[in-house]
């Protein structure tokens, strides 16, 4: 189970069977520390031993069976550190480049942060491909980098129409100068506000998806 990856728990169970001598010798390794007992992807945080024993009336054998139920956690320090949350910065000063840009080529601005976040973090997804398991659903850090992806996609190509519809304003404002439409499209107040509101919903998006 990898959906809440790289935050997941796998159950493993174990058994291990013996025939035909009378005695087994079980150490308890319970007293160890910690440390020794997880590796640096995993984390043993539960771990359950329980012996049966039975006898075949018949052959006079005893057969001794030990189950395990091991619990391992993923150590997700990794994965947050070099994964989540430099993607999570990328996407933040993109977007604050993208909206916050006062140049008069806002629109080349736009589609430059676009195409250079999109190459960032297709590397990203480059490395989620080949360290993940290929299955039919992708896991949590998988959804996490795609929604990323989806949120600095829809702005950019916001921001470009929203640039596209100033300029068309632009040339109509000339021949129409009464047109509400028009001279709300050509306002640089209504335009700044405009551009700090999506930027504020883009980030919410971005704060929900980390969070969620």
């Amino acid at each position: 189970q990898f959906d809440a990856f790289p935050f997941d728990q796998q159950q493993c169970l174990l058994c291990f069977a013996h025939d035909g001598l009378g005695e087994v010798k079980l150490i308890d390794a319970s007293e160890l520390p910690l440390d020794l007992k997880s590796i640096s992807e995993w984390d043993l945080v539960g771990n359950t031993t329980h012996e049966e024993v039975r006898e075949e009336m018949q052959a006079g054998k005893q057969t001794h069976r030990v189950l395990l139920h091991i619990t391992l956690a993923r150590c997700d320090f990794f994965w947050a550190f070099l994964i989540i949350i430099p993607t999570l910065l990328f996407c933040l000063i993109s977007l604050i480049g993208a909206f916050f840009y006062a140049g008069e080529d806002n629109v080349m601005n736009a589609a430059s942060i676009g195409l250079t976040t999109m190459t960032s973090l297709m590397l990203v997804v480059t490395i989620l491909s080949d360290a993940l398991d290929k299955s039919d659903n992708l896991p949590g850090l998988g959804w996490f980098v795609f929604v990323e992806i989806v949120v600095v996609c829809i702005s950019v190509i916001i921001l470009l129409l929203l640039d596209g519809a100033r300029s068309v304003a632009r040339g109509y404002s000339k021949k129409d100068k009464d047109n509400f439409l028009i001279r709300l499209l050509t306002s640089k107040r209504v335009f700044r506000v405009t551009r700090f509101t999506l930027f504020l919903l883009a980030i919410t998006a971005l704060g929900l998806n980390t969070i969620l």
